[in-house]
């Protein structure tokens, strides 16, 4: 398990995303940068398509995910009160692992208690969000704490599902990665690939 977490972020884009979400590389970015595109949602009789752009960085021992950046999508009523321009958006995400060395590829998911419940192996994932909304007409005449709590709560419901689903795909991913050595060798071609390219494009 750990070998597979430390494997490049780019292959990231790799991971199947539940309910029509689609994860890829962000264009014009770097090899760590992502695009996040979530299924519309709705929100106080609006309909909200969230996309997060988020930076994904590798450390000896986690994975981290941070984002600063939604832009929303969506009802015309978004552009008419500029909403884009009236919140403050921030997620940090952290995952962990454990790996018993055991040989069976077989790993859980489990949300920031991280119990494994005897199993082989395990990821855990811990996350922050915060979500500061300047309330737009005809919600300014609702009282700011309750914008902000059922803002926070409703990114905090979709993330969260997200986030839980985002985890069984790449359990899904490591299980196909621990079995299937042609799929081992196509990332791995994956990495050659990146490396020759990045060496082949000069600095400008």
């Amino acid at each position: 398990l750990e070998k597979y977490m430390l494997l490049p972020v780019e292959q990231y884009a790799l991971v199947p995303m539940p309910l029509d979400a689609t994860l890829s590389r962000l264009e014009n970015g770097s090899k760590s940068d992502f695009e996040l595109v979530v299924p519309p949602v709705e929100f106080l009789s609006l309909k909200v398509q969230p996309v997060v752009e988020a930076e994904v960085r590798l450390e000896s021992d986690r994975v981290v995910i941070t984002s600063q950046k939604c832009t929303l999508s969506g009802s015309p009523f978004i552009e008419k009160v500029k909403l884009n321009e009236r919140f403050d958006f921030k997620i940090d995400c952290e995952l962990t692992w454990v790996d018993s060395s055991v040989s069976s590829p077989t790993i859980t998911t489990e949300q920031e208690e991280g119990e494994d419940q005897g199993l082989s192996s395990f990821i855990a994932a811990k996350t922050y969000l915060s979500v500061e909304v300047d309330r737009p007409v005809p919600f300014n005449t609702i009282p700011r704490r309750v914008v902000e709590k059922i803002g926070n709560t409703a990114m905090r419901i979709s993330i969260k599902y997200i986030l839980k689903s985002f985890l069984k795909g790449l359990a899904q991913d490591y299980s196909r990665w621990a079995e299937d050595e042609d799929y081992r060798k196509f990332r791995s071609n994956l990495m050659v690939k990146e490396e020759a390219v990045s060496f082949a494009t000069p600095e400008v």
